[in-house]
């Protein structure tokens, strides 16, 4: 018997056209947010073995932060979707600002951490006193970029429910040109800026995350559906933590083996150190949620 197609040609391009829409900017915008450290790396590899080491062991306590939030992005982005597909604009919302307080909160303990303990928690990594300082020097001002990053995850991921993926890309690439931009010019000391090395590196990721977050809240407020909406009702728990917890726990121990593999290069000393973080910056093909960002 012959078996019939339930698929007509016109749904399947229609379908895979989606896709592309969806799945293109989505990919790029990983990049790009994988080019912000790359862009540090590249021109900070210039000024020597312990600036590069420094700027790549602080980059790797930034990443447990930028794994964490994508997991609860990627929690909030099935669960955005699931409501905007009921028509639940209460839910929808609902689920939007709670995992943005999560979001928020988990930014508020990094930040805390960064600002208060920087050369400490750099000392874990690395046993050389002077690349713990620069480190720590560098965490300590981009501790500023918790609070940006954490917005940005959550506002791109609801932008892409909404079918405008494109959105968030844009607001990427203005980002990573002003990143790389400011490298040039901070770390360097060009158009007539003091030369600053790292701290001006970390200053440059500081202002590109900043503008990062101001376009994207322009673009969602821009966008967002404003419409009334019901109460909510009791929030789900059971079902946020049964998508939290497993995903959360994947992403955590991954994280945490790439810090304690950098860890143990660190305590080898600054020249390993250094060459593991230069050999591993091209390593960008960081595992990333599709809902989120960071």
């Amino acid at each position: 018997m012959e078996q019939k197609n339930l698929f007509k040609k016109d749904d399947i391009d229609t379908f895979l056209r989606k896709v592309i829409v969806l799945a293109v900017p989505v990919a790029l915008q990983s990049m790009l947010q994988a080019s912000f450290g790359v862009a540090d790396q590249v021109m900070i590899g210039q000024l020597g073995g312990v600036e590069v080491a420094a700027v790549g062991l602080a980059g790797k306590f930034t990443g447990i932060f930028n794994v964490v939030v994508s997991a609860v992005g990627a929690v909030a982005g099935i669960m955005i979707s699931q409501y905007m597909g009921q028509k639940n604009a209460a839910k929808t919302r609902q689920s939007m600002i709670f995992n943005l307080r999560v979001c928020l909160m988990l930014a508020a303990l990094f930040t805390l951490a960064g600002v208060a303990a920087p050369k400490q928690i750099m000392s874990l990594y690395i046993n050389d006193a002077v690349a713990a300082e620069a480190a720590g020097r560098y965490l300590f001002i981009v501790s500023g970029t918790f609070f940006p990053a954490a917005g940005i995850t959550i506002l791109s991921t609801h932008l892409r429910c909404m079918e405008k993926a494109s959105l968030p890309l844009y607001a990427g690439i203005a980002s990573a040109a002003v990143n790389t931009g400011l490298n040039w010019i901070l770390i360097f000391g060009r158009l007539g800026a003091p030369a600053l090395g790292i701290t001006g590196a970390a200053l440059a990721t500081l202002v590109s995350q900043l503008v990062y977050f101001l376009v994207i809240l322009v673009m969602y407020l821009k966008y967002r559906e404003r419409t009334e909406s019901a109460a909510a009702g009791p929030f789900d728990w059971k079902q946020y933590l049964s998508m939290l917890l497993p995903l959360l726990a994947s992403e955590f121990m991954w994280v945490l083996g790439e810090n304690v593999y950098a860890g143990i290069y660190g305590h080898l000393g600054t020249e390993a150190s250094a060459l593991a973080m230069e050999t591993g910056r091209w390593h960008i093909g960081r595992r990333k949620n599709f809902f989120s960002t960071a």
